[in-house]
């Protein structure tokens, strides 16, 4: 079973990767939200923070989805293979 702080890498991995769209990741992460806040990993937290930020730009139209893509890939602790 995958833990959460592994699911949430496995998801930006994915979104980086181009596998899953910024919709698909938004509605994920809203989903998953309550249990990310409760979860108590700060890591997790901040990842998600951080993810939900960029996201939002790229919905505004302030940020490009590759933009978003490669800060994710520098900031995140995720192995991303392309």
């Amino acid at each position: 079973m995958m833990t959460l702080a592994t699911d949430v890498q496995d998801k930006l991995r994915r979104f980086v990767s181009g596998l899953v769209s910024a919709d698909d990741l938004s509605d994920w992460l809203d989903a998953n939200a309550q249990q990310i806040h409760d979860c108590g990993d700060a890591n997790v937290r901040q990842l998600t923070d951080l993810t939900l930020s960029l996201l939002e730009d790229v919905f505004q139209g302030q940020r490009s989805l590759e933009e978003a893509q490669r800060v994710l890939q520098e900031k995140a602790p995720i192995s991303v293979s392309r």
